[in-house]
């Protein structure tokens, strides 16, 4: 007995201090993106219901896409790296990680086709041009932050997987600080609207990456060093297909709700104050979600370092433990949510009129979002043994079966159509956690272990020779070995590294050119 009770406070101990900066960090990220709702909800002179809502389409499109995608790698090397951690083969971590900014690079281009056209894709669903240019100018704007928006969650996740919160966590206030600053110059005096917004947004971007950026070169320097070279590609596939999979997975997992939900919302909600009043709702369930989604990668990278130390039974009494204390913390949160829902709306709109409506939507909202983020302690658990395949899958059929069925036989016949689509997206999810928790207790976790153990020090096999030795050339190389080592010298020049940025950014500027004169 007095050991249970010892472990359960060594369990609370280890959360807390890694899940409430990790928590904290997740917050502050969503913050940055969401402080413009305020600004834009408050500024006189102007329509807020046709402002929040193009508002509301361009931070649901870069959700659906940017969000999504850059969370879903950043959870690959959360993943990856927090079992190479556990597992002790610390040459596998800046491997992972060198890899998945390299595919980062590869999804800007297609990303920056889609943002620059989102504009023409709202005007196709019969909205006004006042909606469909501001959502445009939004997210074309934000194409020239994307690069440094999945650099630094990437690089924070890979810190998270060796238990260092507490930098990121710094720098992204600095990031944040210097976002509202300019949030208030940009939309409050110079009366840029959602241009002002997104520009205000992209410059913090780049701020806190360049912060990441500094601190790794500095002060992280203590594990194997993998340069820039043919020994980067070496072995490529192992990780790949582990990387592009578990990305596409959480990609559809995080996007499927939205992209349902903002087709539908164009469809039923003729009125534009309704469309705001569910684009706050949104936003706020955006912010319960962030406590959720930081706790989960917490509970990811602890449930991975034990799976990858190979001690099972720690591994499936902390996932239990884990989903438990994380819930009991969201209960305290929707509780104080309820209590003060009037003060929580103010925040976005002083509208009178606006308001009453709002009110009654928000009084009730985190009842839904009790039942709905259960799901997201259990992404968490399920991205440790690797399992994201599982409930994606079930997501995506309670989802297609609430989303589509029950939204078109109710959602015409109420007059609360955002509360009433919002309830039907939180029981898809509920039963999509219940499902999938059922899944995955019924699996032998001891084979889980075996799989992860395997996979990890087969690729180790694989990389290690590589980045102490010098990698052998088959006879048909075309390249003699001094112009390898050429090679090698001038990619990890710092001369090259800049390059690289500015040809990165001038292709996505032609690239920006090209579309939009095709759009014109």
């Amino acid at each position: 007995m007095c050991a249970k009770i010892a472990w359960t406070f060594e369990e609370i101990k280890f959360l807390t201090l890694l899940a409430l900066p990790t928590s904290i960090i997740s917050l502050t990220e969503g913050i940055q993106m969401k402080m413009s709702n305020i600004f834009i909800g408050r500024v006189s002179g102007k329509d807020v219901s046709t402002e929040l809502s193009a508002l509301f389409i361009g931070q649901i499109v870069l959700t659906i896409f940017s969000y999504s995608i850059s969370e879903g790698l950043s959870a690959c090397v959360t993943i990856l790296c927090s079992q190479a951690y556990g597992a002790g083969q610390h040459s596998l971590m800046k491997l992972y990680y060198y890899r998945v900014l390299i595919l980062t690079i590869l999804l800007c281009f297609p990303l920056f086709s889609l943002f620059v056209s989102i504009g023409s894709i709202v005007y196709l669903f019969t909205q006004s041009w006042e909606l469909s240019i501001g959502a445009g100018s939004y997210t074309t704007i934000f194409c020239f932050g994307f690069p440094s928006y999945a650099y630094y969650k990437i690089s924070i996740s890979y810190l998270q997987s060796q238990n260092i919160v507490w930098s990121p966590l710094i720098y992204l206030m600095v990031g944040n600080i210097s976002n509202g600053f300019l949030q208030y110059i940009l939309i409050m005096h110079c009366n840029l609207g959602i241009a002002g917004a997104a520009s205000a947004y992209v410059i913090s971007t780049y701020i806190i990456a360049l912060l990441i950026f500094t601190h790794i070169q500095l002060f992280h320097q203590n594990l194997p060093h993998v340069e820039l070279s043919i020994d980067l590609i070496s072995g490529w596939y192992n990780t790949a297909k582990f990387v592009i999979p578990a990305s596409l997975q959480t990609m559809i997992s995080a996007a499927s709700t939205r992209i349902i939900a903002l087709i539908i919302l164009l469809r039923i909600f003729n009125d534009e104050s309704e469309l705001a009043i569910y684009s706050i709702m949104i936003s706020v369930w955006y912010l319960y979600s962030l406590f959720t989604m930081g706790y989960s990668r917490a509970l990811t990278v602890r449930v991975g370092q034990l799976l990858g130390a190979n001690t099972v039974t720690k591994a499936k009494k902390s996932a239990i433990f884990g989903i438990a204390f994380g819930e009991t913390v969201l209960l305290f949160i929707c509780i104080n949510a309820m209590l003060f829902y009037r003060q929580l709306c103010n925040l976005f709109t002083t509208d009178e009129k606006f308001l009453k409506e709002l009110y009654i939507n928000m009084l009730i909202q985190p009842v839904c979002i009790l039942v709905s983020d259960t799901i997201i302690f259990g992404q968490g658990v399920m991205n440790a043994c690797g399992l994201q395949h599982t409930q994606t899958i079930l997501k995506f059929f309670f989802l297609c079966v609430f989303g589509l069925v029950s939204d078109f036989i109710f959602v015409r016949y109420f007059t609360l159509k955002a509360l009433v689509l919002f309830f039907i997206l939180s029981v898809s999810n509920a039963l999509t956690f219940v499902s999938s928790m059922t899944i995955l207790f019924c699996r032998n976790w001891n084979i889980i272990a075996q799989n992860i153990s395997y996979n990890t020090h087969m690729n180790a096999s694989i990389v290690e020779p590589q980045l102490t030795d010098r990698p052998t050339f088959p006879s048909r190389f075309p390249f003699p070995e001094f112009k390898i080592a050429k090679l090698e010298l001038l990619l990890n020049s710092k001369l090259f590294i800049v390059l690289r940025y500015v040809i990165c950014l001038l292709f996505g500027v032609f690239l920006f050119v090209v579309v939009k004169f095709m759009i014109i």
